[in-house]
């Protein structure tokens, strides 16, 4: 008669075997980035804090990268508007997601 408090105990090494057969069976769960990348599209040196995490971000000219938190990337994005110039045409934003 099964014992109830034996229910939790470790798999048997048979089934651990049988795991070493088959790895495609086994999941292995990716951990998520806590970051981002993004270029800079300025010819310019840009230093920017996060406005959640607070933190600075700085980009040494057009085309760095800098990974950065996905807690701020919404904050950098909204303020990556392109606007129209006084000529009609269009700046170009200051950063992208690569």
């Amino acid at each position: 008669m099964p014992d109830a408090r034996r229910s939790n105990k470790v798999k048997p090494l048979k089934d651990y075997e049988e795991m070493l057969w088959h790895p495609e069976e086994v999941t292995v769960k990716q951990e998520e980035k806590e970051t981002v990348s993004i270029m800079l599209h300025r010819s310019k040196i840009v230093k920017i804090r996060g406005e959640v995490t607070g933190k600075q971000y700085i980009f040494n000219g057009g085309g760095s990268i800098v990974e950065v938190d996905k807690k701020d990337v919404e904050g950098m994005m909204r303020n990556n508007r392109v606007r129209q110039s006084c000529c009609g045409s269009f700046s170009s934003p200051y950063f992208s997601i690569v």
